[in-house]
């Protein structure tokens, strides 16, 4: 797993590999649905632990963007269902609840041939 953290001037940054899907259109039963949340919010936990210090640095009001990076891009609606259990545990980190009106959420999709995730969150002006 490739995994890359910055921090420039109050920003916090983690990159890692994983296949992010569009819940809405991923199908399946419940049991199915609640195992690829759990398993995502676990992950991006364990990532939120190597920038845990950062985050902190930047502190609120700042601006998470979230970046959904494969070869295929989703919609709108899709993007952003696709990353509501990486929000919420942005926000748990944070210590707020997703709709705080301190985070601004925002949300990118980079083409490229492999699938990762990355989380920016940086001071608000």
């Amino acid at each position: 797993m490739k995994v890359a953290r910055t921090v420039t001037a109050a920003v916090a940054s983690t990159e890692f590999s994983f296949h992010l899907t569009s819940e809405a259109n991923a199908g399946g039963k419940l049991r199915d649905k609640l195992a690829r949340k759990k398993r995502i919010k676990s992950v991006v936990s364990l990532q939120l632990l190597t920038v845990r210090g950062l985050i902190r640095i930047v502190g609120l009001p700042c601006v998470v963007t979230l970046t959904r990076i494969g070869p295929r891009e989703l919609d709108g609606d899709n993007l952003q269902g696709a990353f509501k259990a990486v929000r919420d545990m942005v926000a748990l980190e944070l210590g707020v609840d997703d709709a705080d009106p301190r985070v601004t959420w925002e949300y990118a999709q980079e083409p490229r041939r492999d699938h990762a995730v990355r989380i920016r969150v940086g001071s608000r002006a």
